[in-house]
């Protein structure tokens, strides 16, 4: 499973034009692995996440996308000043990006029952999709061979 998602948003894809991504292994989140991901998913109900995610791709895929640190202020503000902060570090443009929200979709579509109890009404929704979302990026982008910590 890991390989055909991987096959989906090749890294070369993601980091094309001098794109630079910031991964949940970049802020010091553990690695996980697609299973562990899927299990996260698995707690939200299908449709309000869905429709979350929809937003936040239209936002990344507009003609005139909106900037990376107003996403970040409205859907992480308590976390937003240390994302902008390790991204010149690590060399990052962008946190949210189209490959990996489409990737998240596919997750939602596949492991988020129509009764799950996260609704994304409450702050810590956004914070595990968020979270999720950062993982993946690490998922995707790092080589199959990467130690986990």
């Amino acid at each position: 499973m890991v390989a055909r998602l991987t096959a989906m948003a090749a890294a070369s894809e993601i980091l094309k034009y001098g794109r630079v991504v910031v991964g949940g292994r970049d802020l010091g989140l553990r690695r996980q692995t697609l299973e562990d991901l899927s299990a996260d998913v698995s707690e939200f109900h299908c449709e309000s996440a869905l429709a979350v995610l929809l937003r936040l791709n239209l936002a990344v895929t507009h003609q005139t996308p909106a900037k990376q640190a107003e996403l970040l202020r409205q859907w992480l503000p308590d976390l937003a000043n240390r994302i902008l902060a390790a991204m010149p570090e690590i060399g990052a443009t962008e946190v949210f990006h189209e490959a990996q929200v489409l990737n998240l979709i596919r997750l939602v579509i596949l492991f988020a029952p129509a009764d799950g109890r996260r609704h994304c009404e409450q702050h810590a929704d956004f914070t595990l999709l968020v979270r999720i979302l950062l993982q993946l990026t690490s998922l995707i982008t790092e080589s199959p061979t990467s130690t986990s910590s």
